[in-house]
């Protein structure tokens, strides 16, 4: 179920199968720490999310690894996509799934400095209103699994989580001799702020990509975390799958949009 993957008439049966179902994974390419890699966010997020369209038989587009990664960008490796380029690219890609059949289009975001960029993109969906619906999956990490496999509380950025999952998707690339001695903590520079966020909050906390402690991660941990996620997001593809009812609520949506909010 994989779009580069199927020759064009598998192409055809895969849209019909999928019932019109498109997944696209959100990705960056930034520093975890010095012992995972930098397209950590795109390898994670393409495996899970093409095992989870398997189970749910759905169409999966190829992981977007570039996104917005401003806050990455005083880390070496770091690739950030300006807001001009960024998001015509991403409302064409979109486009182009729904000119070739797609009605339904989820997105999955694999990286934290996504969150306001898709959040957004949901926004400027309703401005745009295209023919078609986009969707957002909100499937995460259950907090009360990670209790019990995990054993450090910190898990912001490159640390056990992140890890143990990365040495299950690309064990290879993962560099454990470069894990810290010890604990890293967040700086917290910007705790003196009250009820403000600085546009530099991210650095301010984790100036180098690495938070918590990555040394107890374990491929066992990462496997109980990411079959988990992989579940919960295969329920969540289905789910849209199954939708028919959002269309209807878009339409009435546009209709009294057209009529300016009148009801009637």
């Amino acid at each position: 179920m994989e779009w580069m993957k199927l020759t064009a008439p598998d192409f055809v049966e895969a849209l019909e199968t999928s019932a019109g179902v498109c997944v696209v994974p959100l990705g960056s390419i930034e520093k975890h720490g010095d012992h995972l890699p930098l397209g950590c966010d795109a390898f994670n997020v393409g495996v899970r999310v093409r095992q989870a369209c398997e189970k749910a038989r759905v169409v999966m587009f190829p992981v977007i690894p570039f996104m917005e990664n401003s806050e990455a960008m005083a880390n070496p490796g770091a690739v950030a996509m300006r807001r001009e380029v960024l998001m015509p690219f991403l409302w064409n890609l979109f486009d182009e799934i729904a000119r070739n059949g797609f009605r339904k289009i989820i997105m999955v975001n694999g990286h934290g400095g996504n969150n306001f960029l898709v959040g957004y993109l949901l926004q400027d969906f309703l401005m745009r209103a295209p023919d078609y619906m986009l969707y957002l999956c909100t499937a995460f990490h259950d907090e009360k699994l990670g209790e019990e496999v995990l054993e450090t509380e910190v898990q912001a950025h490159g640390g056990e989580r992140e890890t143990s999952i990365t040495l299950v998707n690309v064990p290879e690339l993962v560099k454990m001799g470069n894990v810290p001695d010890g604990p890293v903590a967040m700086l917290g520079r910007a705790s003196h702020l009250k009820d403000a966020k600085p546009a530099v909050w991210w650095f301010a906390d984790v100036p180098d990509h690495y938070v918590g402690d990555a040394r107890p991660a374990t491929p066992g941990k990462g496997k109980r975390l990411h079959d988990h996620l992989v579940g919960r997001m295969a329920e969540s593809f289905r789910s849209v799958r199954d939708d028919d009812t959002t269309f209807g609520v878009y339409r009435e949506y546009l209709d009294r949009r057209r009529r300016g909010g009148c009801r009637s």
